[in-house]
């Protein structure tokens, strides 16, 4: 996995960004470097839940609440997981890098 990964600055001199708890921060680091390392040309990318709460060694609980807040904030943008032909393909994730 790459070592170096783009944090958007605007983001974190962002006050709203200041406010939200750790476990937010986590995961958007999170999602920012899986998206440097997994993501297509738009910077999104298809993930489960259960490899963040392995990665980042948080509760599920707390990745759903963290990632709530964070959509609610226009943080992160999230699109549903689907089915297709009998494959579970996982939800689509993109960070707000411009905030």
């Amino acid at each position: 996995m790459n070592d170096v990964f783009y944090l958007p600055e605007a983001v974190f001199n962002d006050p709203k960004f200041k406010k939200l708890p750790c476990s937010c921060i986590l995961l958007y680091v999170e999602i920012c470097k899986h998206r440097d390392t997994f993501g297509d040309k738009n910077g999104c990318f298809r993930y489960f839940m259960k490899d963040f709460q392995k990665d980042i060694g948080l509760s599920l609980n707390t990745i759903k609440r963290a990632k709530k807040l964070l959509i609610d904030n226009s943080f992160i943008f999230v699109e549903p997981g689907y089915w297709d032909r009998g494959i579970y393909y996982p939800e689509l994730y993109k960070a707000n890098c411009r905030h």
